[in-house]
C-alpha cells in the first residue's frame, strides 16, 4: 500500500484561480475521492494501478480549468510514498509533477506501467524520482519551469521577487557589478538564458551562479545602482540618458562610506554613516533602503518622501516615485503603487522600471498581454518580460510576441548592415589593404552578432553598422 501526498502551491493557486481558488481545490479533491480513499486532509491511499486513474484526473482538471491555467501547470505536486505522515522532502517540487519517494516505489510503478499502453517515463529529480505521464508533460515553451519562481515559503524577496529566500539573503546582493551582469545577459539569446537557468535549478541549487541573470534583472533596486544615483545624477537628466556602463567610482566621506557599507551588506555601519549627513537626498535614499530591508516600512517611506522634496531632475524624481510605488507594492498595496508608477512616468516618460510595473499592473487588472505588449520594444522591457513570474499562464503567447519583436529588430539591424556593406563596396577601392581587412572583420563580427546574439548584440550591431556607414560618407 502506498500513499499519495498532495502538496499545494498556495501562492500559485491564489494567483491562477483567484476567487475560484477554493472551488478549484474542492473540485480536484472530489475527483480524487471518486477512486482513492482519503487518509487525511491531503493524503490518499493509492495502489499502482491507480496511477492510470490519476493521469485521467489530472487531464480532466486541466481541461476544466484551462481558461485559467493556459500555459501554467496544475498548482499541486504529488508525492508517492510509503508513509502517511505529512512530512515532505526538503527539495524543490515542481507544480503539476508526480514524484516517487524512493527506488523501490519506482521499481513497482515501472513494473506495472511497462505492461500498460500509456506513455510514461521515470527520471531522477534531486533525491527523488519523477514519474512523467501524458498529463504531467511540460508545455512546449522555452521557459517551461516558471512555476519554480513561485515555489518557496520565504520572502517575498525585495530584489528578485521570489519566495526562495529573505531579501537580506538574495544572491543578487553578492554580485559586485550587477549592471555589467545585466548587460552581459543581453548578449545572450533567450534560449541560452533559459538553458542556463534550468541547469542552475536542475543540476545545482538556487544559489548557482547560472541563476545570476535572473537574480539581477531588477538591478535598479540593488544598492550598487545607487552609485549612479549618488554620483552621476548631475549628468543623467532622464532615464533616456542613462548608460549602465557609466563609470561610477565611490567617493569618500560619510556618503561614500555609507554606500560602501550598504553594498557590502554592513547595514549597521551604513546607517551610522548616512545618519551623520543632514539635508542630502542621497543619505535619505540610503536610509530608506536600509529600513525596507529591516522591514521598517514606515521609516522607509518617510525617507523616500524626504528625498523627494530635495530633488529636481526628471531622473531623480521618477526614480524616487518609482521606488515609493515599489515599496507600496512590496507591502501589498498595489492600488497605491499604481498611482506612483503613473506619477513617475509623468515626471519622466523614459523611466523604464516605472513603465514596466505600470503595465504589469494593467495586466493584473485583466488587460490582455497583447494590450500591454504593443508598447514593449526596449530590450530591457523584453528581457524583464521573458523572466517575469506573473506571466506564467501566458508564457506561450509571451514567447510568440517576444520572438516576433526580436525578428523585427534583427531585420532592421540586418537592413542597416546591408546598407553599410553596400556603401563599403562602393568606396573600398580607395582603401588600403589593411583598412579593408579591418572593416571587413568589423562587418563580419557585426553580422554574426546580429544573427546569433541576444537583444543587446542586435541593438549594438545596428548602432555599430550605422557608425561605420557614417565613416564612409
Amino acid at each position: 500500500m502506498y500513499y499519495l501526498k498532495i502538496i499545494k502551491h498556495q501562492k500559485l493557486i491564489d494567483f491562477l484561480f483567484q476567487a475560484q481558488a477554493f472551488s478549484a481545490e474542492n473540485f480536484f479533491k472530489d475527483l480524487l475521492s471518486r477512486r482513492l480513499t482519503r487518509v487525511n486532509k491531503n493524503i490518499y491511499r493509492l495502489n499502482p494501478e491507480d496511477i492510470l486513474y490519476l493521469d485521467k484526473i489530472l487531464e480532466e482538471f486541466k481541461t476544466e480549468f484551462s481558461p485559467l491555467l493556459k500555459s501554467a501547470p496544475i498548482p499541486f505536486s504529488f508525492l508517492l510514498t510509503k508513509s502517511q505522515t505529512e512530512k515532505i522532502p526538503d527539495v524543490i517540487l515542481r507544480a503539476g509533477k508526480i514524484y516517487l519517494e524512493d527506488s523501490s516505489i519506482k521499481e513497482v510503478i515501472n513494473s506495472f506501467l511497462k505492461h500498460s499502453n500509456i506513455f510514461y517515463k521515470i527520471e531522477s529529480w534531486k533525491n527523488l524520482w519523477e514519474l512523467i505521464l501524458p498529463s504531467t508533460v511540460d508545455s512546449k515553451i522555452e521557459l517551461f519551469y516558471k512555476d519554480i519562481f513561485w515555489y518557496g515559503s520565504k520572502g517575498p524577496c525585495f530584489f528578485c521577487k521570489t519566495f526562495w529566500h529573505d531579501s537580506l539573503n538574495c544572491p543578487s546582493l553578492l554580485d559586485l557589478e550587477p549592471r555589467n551582469t545585466f548587460l552581459s545577459s543581453l548578449t545572450l539569446n533567450f534560449r541560452e538564458i533559459s538553458q542556463l537557468l534550468w541547469e542552475g535549478i536542475y543540476e545545482e541549487n538556487l544559489l548557482s551562479d547560472k541563476l545570476k541573470y535572473f537574480y539581477i534583472r531588477n538591478f535598479y533596486l540593488l544598492p550598487e545602482f545607487l552609485k549612479i544615483v549618488f554620483y552621476r545624477y548631475d549628468i543623467v537628466d532622464t532615464w533616456g540618458h542613462l548608460k549602465l556602463d557609466i563609470e561610477t567610482p565611490i567617493r569618500g566621506g560619510n556618503l561614500g562610506l555609507g554606500l560602501e557599507y550598504l553594498i557590502k551588506r554592513n547595514f549597521d555601519n551604513a546607517k551610522r554613516e548616512f545618519s551623520e549627513i543632514e539635508d542630502d537626498f542621497r543619505a535619505s535614499i540610503g536610509l530608506s533602503l536600509i529600513n525596507i530591508l529591516n522591514k521598517d516600512f514606515k521609516s522607509a517611506l518617510y525617507y523616500i518622501e524626504k528625498a523627494l522634496f530635495q530633488v529636481e531632475t526628471p531622473f531623480l524624481k521618477s526614480y524616487l516615485l518609482f521606488l515609493k510605488g515599489y515599496f507600496h507594492e512590496y507591502m501589498g498595496e498595489t492600488f497605491i503603487a499604481d498611482e506612483f508608477y503613473k506619477e513617475a512616468l509623468e515626471k519622466d516618460f523614459t523611466c523604464l522600471p516605472a513603465f514596466y510595473y505600470f503595465n504589469l499592473a494593467k495586466y493584473l487588472k485583466s488587460s490582455s498581454l497583447s494590450e500591454i505588449f504593443v508598447y514593449f520594444s526596449h530590450p530591457y522591457l523584453l528581457y524583464w518580460s521573458y523572466l517575469e513570474p506573473i506571466f506564467i499562464k501566458d508564457q506561450r503567447e509571451l514567447e510568440e510576441f517576444l520572438y516576433e519583436r526580436i525578428a523585427e529588430k534583427r531585420e532592421q539591424a540586418s537592413q542597416r548592415l546591408k546598407d553599410t556593406e553596400d556603401r563599403y563596396h562602393k568606396i573600398k577601392v580607395f582603401l588600403s589593404d589593411s583598412e579593408k581587412k579591418e572593416y571587413e572583420e568589423k562587418l563580419s563580427q557585426i553580422r554574426e552578432n546580429i544573427h546569433k546574439g541576444g537583444l543587446g548584440l542586435i541593438e549594438s550591431g545596428y548602432s555599430k553598422a550605422l557608425e561605420i556607414d557614417l565613416e564612409f560618407q
